[in-house]
């Protein structure tokens, strides 16, 4: 990656936007770092599995907590489905 350059002076009658703003917009805390992910294109929708394979993971984890003590994540829908 190229660093972007920040201009020393911007432009008259910004509000809001400063110098020392503006140097801090590239600044990124370590969980923002970049991933090794593919890109997505129309044909291959990367995004669409990345954001499925993300709700799964959080379902998994809910699904863990509604488990009992023991069991593992794989028995859970059984369980729960036991408990209705």
């Amino acid at each position: 990656h190229i660093a972007p350059t920040v201009p020393d002076t911007l432009p008259p009658g910004l509000r809001y936007l400063t110098p020392s703003i503006s140097r801090t917009l590239f600044d990124f805390p370590a969980d923002m770092a970049a991933l090794p992910v593919e890109v997505n294109h129309l044909n291959n929708q990367i995004l669409v599995r990345y954001h499925a394979a993300g709700w799964q993971q959080y379902a998994r984890g809910q699904r863990h907590e509604a488990t009992p003590p023991g069991t593992g994540g794989g028995e859970a829908s059984a369980w729960q489905g036991a408990t209705r």
